[in-house]
């Protein structure tokens, strides 16, 4: 801690400890700016309407009013705070990853791009891991047959897929930040589990800040979240489970995913995960499935709340087993 002296009249040395060292002002920063998100939300929810270019239709209510999108831009000044403060070199690595990732999305917010062009973008992100990796700093033993190929080489295909994988199972009030919150907790669960209070304290901070998101875009939605925010959620996450070796919990809560991944490569990307919304706000679909979401809307009439319950049902229900296989 950094200490001033000051001698008295008899000769003794007093030493107080300063004001603020910088730890305690970068923690005094990541709680300024994780409680300023909730009014930077508010904001632009009150002043988005004036741009029709950050307005989307709710396709899943009957009224299907305008509703501002990209609010996940917002999380990025707390949670690049949070990693640069507590992870050191690979937060700030990681907080330069998420933050070309959710400028990425936020273009694609406001133009709109296929997902053939999100693809190859989404592996930018990946630069800033690359430089710290070459650096020597980060030497990662990928598992299973993962392992023939360096690390280094891995990186632009791992933000790529688990980005885009991330942002195509969204459009649902809650249901993106929603499968983000579930997914942090876990990862919290797991570091403190192996005793990594450093990643586990990183994770909840990182929850609590996707919560806050999640209260704002919960039903009826004032605010999706978009793919700035679904691209933050997607970069971050899987980086951070690597970073703690917990791939095989990545790949139990990212079975969904994976599985919608496989549905656009079966139907060439032209595939969507909505539904026929009728009067009364039931979503059904009829038809061959074009997407995981289909088969559950296709068994009977469901409400989109109903829709984002069953799916973070299904999160929590993986994130269980996550934790057993862990503790095995």
């Amino acid at each position: 801690m950094r200490i001033w002296t000051n001698a008295n009249p008899d000769g003794y040395i007093y030493k107080s400890p300063s004001i603020y060292t910088t730890m305690e002002f970068l923690f005094a920063l990541c709680l300024g700016l994780t409680f300023s998100t909730p009014f930077l939300l508010g904001v632009y929810i009150r002043n988005a309407r004036k741009f029709p270019e950050l307005l989307r239709v709710d396709r899943n209510k009957p009224e299907r009013k305008a509703v501002p999108t990209g609010g996940g831009i917002f999380l990025l000044p707390a949670i690049t705070c949070i990693l640069a403060t507590l992870l050191g070199n690979f937060g700030i690595s990681l907080g330069l990853a998420i933050l070309i990732a959710g400028f990425i999305g936020l273009i694609d917010d406001i133009k709109g791009t296929g997902i053939w062009v999100k693809v190859p973008l989404m592996m930018l992100p990946s630069i800033p891991l690359i430089v710290y990796c070459v650096s020597g700093n980060w030497t990662v033993s990928p598992p299973w047959i993962l392992a023939v190929v360096p690390f280094v080489f891995l990186l632009p295909f791992i933000t790529s897929f688990f980005s885009n994988a991330f942002n195509i199972i969204s459009g649902y009030d809650g249901l993106s930040p929603g499968i983000g919150v579930v997914q942090l907790g876990t990862l919290a669960s797991l570091a403190f589990l192996v005793n990594n209070m450093v990643m586990g304290s990183a994770a909840l901070l990182c929850l609590l800040i996707a919560g806050i998101l999640l209260l704002f875009n919960w039903y009826p939605s004032q605010v999706f979240p978009g793919n700035s925010g679904t691209f933050i959620t997607g970069t971050l996450v899987p980086l951070l489970f690597i970073y703690g070796g917990f791939w095989l919990s990545l790949i139990i809560l990212f079975i969904p995913h994976i599985c919608e991944f496989l549905f656009k490569l079966r139907f060439r990307g032209k595939t969507e995960v909505f539904g026929v919304v009728d009067r009364e706000g039931f979503i059904t679909w009829r038809g061959k499935p074009k997407s995981i979401i289909h088969f559950l809307i296709g068994r009977g009439r469901l409400k989109e709340q109903d829709i984002t319950m069953a799916f973070l049902g299904l999160e929590v229900l993986l994130a269980t087993l996550a934790l057993v296989l862990a503790l095995v």
